[in-house]
């Protein structure tokens, strides 16, 4: 079934965090100026649905919760606050520690916040004439050439069978697609094919 950022989060105030697993965590508040308006999280919960439309990036607290780091565009720590990647709306869903009620949609602007997890950096990037967050794969983004990473996960309705004894009842479900990879070559994202010799004509064609 699936599972909202509200089932993660609720109950875990600062003071809760502190006391279960006797630790210090930063109050920094978060700037207003990188949260868009609060946003109504769906309750993933009762839509009865299979899976998740969330990555699973359990960093902070030996692991057990989404906390993420909020870097600007020169890698300067900005904040830390519960994160959690939301692959089917392409959102990062955002509250703050000494908040845990509130949500917001990270602003997304090309090039702009770094968001860390223990192992994984995402970024937004433009591509396809959309916005969309990727993991960078590579030591950072900033060189020629950056290997990144795009996750996706789609919403599959129910489907009835309509007494069908051959076609079995299909629930809703979230399911995450195969990962597909991209090369960022002085600013232009370019999916990465599968002939080695495309690949190679591709760098070629940058330089």
């Amino acid at each position: 079934m699936a599972i909202s950022i509200l089932f993660f989060l609720n109950g875990f105030t600062q003071e809760s965090i502190k006391k279960k697993y006797n630790t210090q965590i930063s109050s920094r508040k978060l700037p207003k100026e990188i949260l868009q308006t609060p946003i109504r999280v769906p309750n993933y919960e009762n839509m009865k649905s299979e899976g998740s439309p969330y990555i699973s990036n359990y960093s902070g607290l030996k692991k057990n919760l989404p906390v993420g780091k909020i870097f600007n565009k020169n890698m300067q720590h900005i904040g830390s606050a519960f994160v959690i990647y939301n692959a089917y709306t392409d959102y990062m869903e955002i509250s703050a520690f000494e908040d845990g009620v509130d949500y917001y949609q990270l602003k997304a602007l090309p090039d702009y916040l770094y968001i860390v997890f223990r192992d994984k950096k995402y970024r937004a990037y433009n591509y396809n004439n959309k916005l969309g967050y990727f993991v960078i794969l590579s030591e950072n983004d900033w060189e020629p050439a950056t290997l990144l990473k795009k996750e996706e996960i789609i919403y599959l309705k129910e489907y009835k069978s309509s007494g069908n004894s051959f076609v079995s009842d299909t629930p809703a479900s979230f399911r995450r697609l195969k990962d597909i990879y991209y090369i960022k070559i002085n600013g232009d994202l370019h999916e990465v094919s599968k002939n080695k010799n495309a690949t190679i004509e591709l760098f070629k064609s940058k330089h």
